[in-house]
């Protein structure tokens, strides 16, 4: 995928102008490799790209969001694409408490950079989980994942009591400050 915002250049998103990658050895697909023809035909299709330079991926991939599908699935969100034949090994992802490996792992196809795992038990509640990522989990450019996984808990939904509002002041002195006392 691409967007006309890559251009960086106004007038030349409206037309006439090419798309060109800035570094061919970088496949990383990020936007900072791209930009608009710098030449007056518009563009060099058969020729070197005119904005032809050395601009290498060395931007570590991240976990930007999750979220717990159902009982057992979870999907990841990633900051950019991941070599698709390490992020679908089983072996690269491993959850704690007698979990182990997840039994599947498929691309998500409507969203970008995005996983799920399937694991074969499901999750208990309010039990801490870590998902630890291996450190074969890299971009197209082979960086290395950012950070080596995350903990997450699925709590027990609250019940009556759980929650008492015990103080609220909505009108405080000049100065002063709104707030509501939680137990």
């Amino acid at each position: 995928t691409y967007s006309s915002d890559w251009y960086g250049d106004d007038e030349k998103m409206d037309g006439g102008w090419s798309l060109e990658r800035i570094d061919c050895n970088n496949h990383s697909w990020q936007a900072d490799n791209w930009q608009a023809s710098m030449d007056e035909s518009g563009g060099t299709p058969g020729r070197e790209n005119s904005i032809s330079g050395i601009n290498p991926d060395v931007i570590s991939p991240r976990l930007l969001a999750y979220d717990l599908i159902n009982s057992n699935t979870i999907d990841l969100f990633f900051s950019e694409y991941l070599e698709l034949s390490q992020a679908l090994m089983l072996e690269n992802f491993s959850l704690d408490q007698g979990m182990g490996h997840p039994d599947s792992v498929v691309e998500l196809e409507n969203e970008k950079f995005a996983l799920r795992l399937n694991f074969p038990q499901d999750f208990e509640h309010n039990i801490q989980y870590q998902l630890l990522f291996s450190d074969q989990l890299v971009d197209l450019a082979g960086n290395s994942i950012e950070e080596n996984g995350f903990e997450f808990l699925i709590a027990d939904l609250p019940q009556v009591g759980d929650l008492v509002i015990n103080e609220v002041l909505f009108n405080p002195y000049p100065g002063g400050a709104d707030y509501i006392e939680l137990l």
